[in-house]
């Protein structure tokens, strides 16, 4: 996982930004306590899939703005993104804003 800050113009906040691979993704909860610099991440899956989870490490005491997942399917490269939706972080909850593997989908931040 790799994270960093974002360029953006003058009217923009720079974002914090991580890049991450499908095997980072987890199905539930791990069965262990987080790191002080650790948060969980609630990720919503296109269609009707359960949402994944994700640890992730904060910056400065926040979590990732945007989460970026890139991933292969038959041969072609894809990439899912997420933007934060809330300002807790326990447990940050993020929105499937794209799917370049999709032409349609609907996403709830719930």
């Amino acid at each position: 996982m790799t994270a960093h800050t974002a360029s953006v113009t003058a009217e923009f906040q720079p974002q914090l930004v991580a890049t991450i691979s499908a095997e980072q993704l987890l199905t539930a909860l791990p069965a262990r306590d987080l790191t002080e610099d650790e948060f969980v991440a609630t990720l919503p899956q296109p269609g009707l899939g359960s949402p994944r989870v994700l640890v992730g490490r904060l910056d400065a005491g926040q979590p990732y703005d945007r989460i970026i997942m890139r991933y292969d399917s038959n041969g072609r490269g894809f990439e899912r993104t997420w933007s934060r939706v809330n300002t807790s972080n326990t447990p940050a909850r993020y929105l499937l804003e794209s799917d370049t593997s999709s032409t349609g989908y609907v996403s709830s931040p719930n």
